[in-house]
């Protein structure tokens, strides 16, 4: 009995099993120009609306970049995850933001919308040890500064 003679068909076999994880994304670079040039003037120009104040690109960045040499940043530690540095909780963001930025004119309302508009919608401050980058103004909320936090001027960027 030759189970095998005449029933050969032709197998298609992949080299090594598909990928479990997904792609990654693209890379992404950020372009800044100098000062002279007509992108700056437009990023300078252009206004975002937080908590439908008009702010742009370069006060964001520097509203900010002050917020990070003025609150007092430390190390959290979340068990299986490991240690983060630089954290300050959503409590202390909201706080400065209302003893610090007069536009605010110190309603809470407002500067609930703006911490979270900045957090959600533009992306500038990063929720850790949670899923999800959702802004609470809470002590047990903690977050950190994107780094792009200081590149933050030119509203494009160049994905390659």
């Amino acid at each position: 009995m030759d189970k095998g003679k005449g029933k050969a068909t032709e197998v298609d076999f992949v080299a090594s099993p598909p990928p479990l994880s997904p792609p990654l994304p693209p890379k992404l670079t950020v372009t800044l120009s100098g000062p002279e040039s007509g992108k700056d003037a437009k990023a300078e120009s252009q206004k975002v609306l937080l908590a439908a104040l008009p702010f742009t690109y370069p006060q964001i960045s520097a509203l900010l970049t002050r917020a990070k040499a003025e609150m007092s940043l430390r190390p959290v530690r979340f068990p299986f995850l490991g240690e983060y540095q630089d954290c300050f909780t959503g409590e202390e963001f909201f706080g400065w933001l209302l003893d610090n930025v007069s536009e605010f004119q110190k309603d809470l309302d407002i500067v609930l919308v703006a911490a979270t508009e900045l957090t959600e919608r533009e992306d500038l401050l990063r929720r850790v040890g949670e899923f999800g980058n959702k802004f609470d103004n809470a002590d047990d909320a903690f977050y950190q500064f994107r780094p792009k936090v200081l590149c933050v001027l030119l509203p494009t960027v160049d994905m390659g």
